[in-house]
């Protein structure tokens, strides 16, 4: 299958098929061209620069990544016609036994010319293809709208209030004060049992003796 990120352009694909060097694959590409046309109603387009396509499906990864691929669609390589059967060959191996020699892989069909293969039987296979196509579609655009129906939305967060002007600010909570610890009492010094002996300490005084008076005559 070619690479998912080829996205459809606006180049013209009369003149693509026309640059096709060889003439006997270029009339087979033709011929291809008008088969899917016929079977899908859909205009050619060119998708990226060298697939023609037909119509157009969504395909989702498990991510949720989607993107648009064409329903059914060929392009001419150097030696082989790749015709993309979007839906494989799993489901078709009826179909597969009969059509006659050819290459596959996972979604892409080998033919070296048409003269290879049976076109009742090529075209009964591009039918069954561009039906299942459509009908995974379908299928899997309703599994994206349920699950997205599903799935819980986050909730908003709350938006802070912005206070008004002049408002007064609120005060913020006034932290508890300290209280200091009181201060341990000193221990009261120890009273001596010890009776202080007279004469130590601070000095007695001794009394003055008497003064003798001569009497008077």
């Amino acid at each position: 299958m070619a690479d998912l990120k080829t996205y459809p352009t606006s180049a013209s694909v009369a003149a693509f098929l026309e640059r096709v060097p060889n003439a006997r694959q270029r009339e087979d590409a033709h011929k291809v061209a008008a088969l899917m046309q016929r079977l899908t109603g859909d205009e050619p387009r060119m998708w990226g620069s060298s697939i023609v396509g037909f119509g157009t499906y969504t395909y989702f990864y498990e991510s949720g990544r989607s993107g648009d691929w064409p329903l059914v669609g060929f392009a001419p390589r150097a030696k082989e016609l790749v015709l993309y059967i979007m839906s494989g060959f799993d489901e078709h191996l009826d179909l597969m036994r009969g059509l006659g020699r050819y290459k596959t892989g996972k979604s892409c069909l080998y033919v070296r010319t048409l003269d290879d293969i049976k076109l009742p039987v090529l075209t009964r296979l591009i039918e069954a293809s561009i039906a299942r196509m459509v009908q995974r579609d379908r299928d899997d655009a309703s599994a994206v709208k349920a699950k997205a129906k599903a799935k819980p939305k986050p909730k908003a967060k709350a938006k802070a209030r912005t206070p008004a002007k002049g408002a007064p600010k609120a005060k913020s909570a006034a932290k508890p004060r300290s209280v200091a610890k009181p201060k341990a009492k000193p221990a009261p010094a120890a009273k001596s049992k010890a009776k202080a002996k007279p004469g130590a300490g601070a000095a007695t005084r001794t009394p003055a003796r008497p003064r003798k008076v001569a009497a008077r005559r």
